[in-house]
């Protein structure tokens, strides 16, 4: 869940509670998250634009609820037809999308960023070799087998780089998933398959179904691509290993919870929050020095337990090699431009600082 604004804290970030302080001050407030839990309450209530809640809510979880009803990100899969994706998961997916576009500022530099300037998409530097570089990347610059190159995805994808090709992005693994799990985080490997490919290498986890010689893709692929993964495993794990038994912080940093509804459905398998997010930290804390990936059985429990670290990813590889990913090499799902234009909708989130603030790594 979102941290609340007025928080001080010591776990490698910046310490910004006297800015919160002063704000609070200057303007009376009550202080709301990006998810909508309110902080310090005094007798007037005052809440920046983007953050402001509707009804009690975060305008997060009202922007993607909203477009859920409206039916804007129905999918159609050669799996299940004319399909909705589950209203947890894509609220999922919608922070870890306000995620990737708020960037990771000082995350390549090991340099923490200053005060209530995390990482926006204002003010963070467009760079290829970052995962909001890449995904927001040209179709084709970075990879002949980009999905925004294919014939299947390329009609609406931007010429330049553009905040709509994350956005496109993103509504194309919204339909991937309902064929591959139908948004189950858990999903192990598909038992229909060749039995030769449940290999700690081949085998296939999680939401998208990826697996992790995926990751040697990435590796092998563009410069960019492999300074970008490298940044992504560094801004999961290292918060990971300051967490302590915090599962709150840890489900701030993996969103098991807002994936699956806090565990109370997730399609057409429970999860457990607790026991994920607590695999998730295990893989963290492994003892490994991981420098440019996870090993085999790390990388499918990570896909399994983390899936707001699964989406980033998955989109990174949809951009990079689309050879890995039969359905979408193949073009038997098909997102919504519904769902592209809510993920518009969401990168306008990631300009305001606050929000970013709460949801970054």
């Amino acid at each position: 869940m979102g941290r609340l604004l007025t928080h001080s804290y010591f776990n490698g970030r910046s310490l910004y509670f006297g800015i919160a302080a002063i704000s609070l001050i200057c303007f009376s407030s009550k202080v709301i998250s990006a998810d909508g839990h309110s902080g310090i309450e005094e007798s007037t209530s005052y809440s920046p634009s983007s953050i402001g809640i509707l009804n009690g809510r975060g305008v997060l979880d009202d922007l993607i609820e909203q477009a859920h009803n409206k039916g804007q990100c129905k999918a159609v899969t050669e799996k299940n037809g004319t399909d909705n994706v589950p209203v947890d998961f894509l609220k999922g997916m919608g922070y870890s999308y306000v995620r990737s576009m708020c960037g990771r500022q000082g995350a390549s530099s090991g340099q923490q960023p200053s005060p209530f300037s995390y990482g926006t998409s204002q003010n963070n530097p467009l760079d290829s070799k970052s995962v909001r570089g890449l995904l927001t990347s040209p179709p084709g610059a970075l990879s002949k087998n980009d999905v925004l190159s294919s014939s299947h995805y390329s009609t609406g994808a931007n010429g330049g780089s553009n905040d709509s090709n994350a956005a496109r992005t993103y509504a194309i693994l919204a339909a991937l998933t309902m064929q591959e799990s139908d948004g189950n985080i858990a999903e192990g490997i598909d038992g229909s398959k060749d039995k030769s490919l449940d290999t700690p290498e081949a085998a296939e986890a999680g939401a998208y179904q990826v697996s992790a010689d995926s990751q040697g893709l990435l590796l092998k692929g563009s410069p960019a691509a492999k300074e970008a993964y490298k940044e992504l495993l560094k801004s999961y794990l290292e918060p990971l290993k300051t967490a302590g038994s915090n599962l709150k912080e840890i489900e701030r940093i993996c969103y098991v919870s807002k994936y699956t509804g806090g565990g109370s459905k997730n399609a057409k398998k429970s999860v457990n929050p607790s026991e994920l997010l607590q695999k998730a930290q295990k893989v963290a804390l492994g003892g490994k020095a991981y420098q440019e990936r996870l090993s085999n059985e790390d990388f499918q429990t990570f896909n399994q337990s983390c899936p707001a670290f699964a989406t980033e990813y998955a989109a990174m590889i949809a951009r990079t090699n689309l050879d890995h990913n039969g359905p979408l090499k193949r073009g038997e799902v098909k997102p919504s431009e519904g769902c592209v234009q809510m993920f518009n909708e969401l990168s306008k989130q990631a300009q305001d600082p606050y929000i970013c603030k709460e949801i970054g790594l």
